[in-house]
């Protein structure tokens, strides 16, 4: 499974643009792994400084916001494989 992250960037010319990162390849053993870099991008994609307690916050907010799709991209990952072998 290819794992790509798609955010807001800028363009050469500072105009607004979508922009794609495959972020890797990465079997069922290793979707939390993606999952974390997933979140380091969105937490680096701002600048600012915080203290660990805000990092911490933010942190847990984003695996709480997608622990649902998670858990059902595990069960899909686990079925597919139970189909094909």
């Amino acid at each position: 499974m290819t794992v790509e992250e798609t955010h807001m960037g800028t363009d050469k010319d500072g105009n607004p643009k979508e922009m794609t990162s495959i972020l890797g390849y990465y079997g069922p053993a290793q979707v939390d792994l993606a999952i974390n870099r997933i979140i380091a991008a969105e937490l680096t994609s701002e600048p600012e400084k915080v203290n660990l307690r805000e990092f911490l916050i933010r942190y847990k907010a984003i695996h709480e916001t997608i622990a649902g799709q998670v858990t059902e991209l595990k069960e899909a990952i686990q079925q597919n494989r139970l189909q094909t072998t």
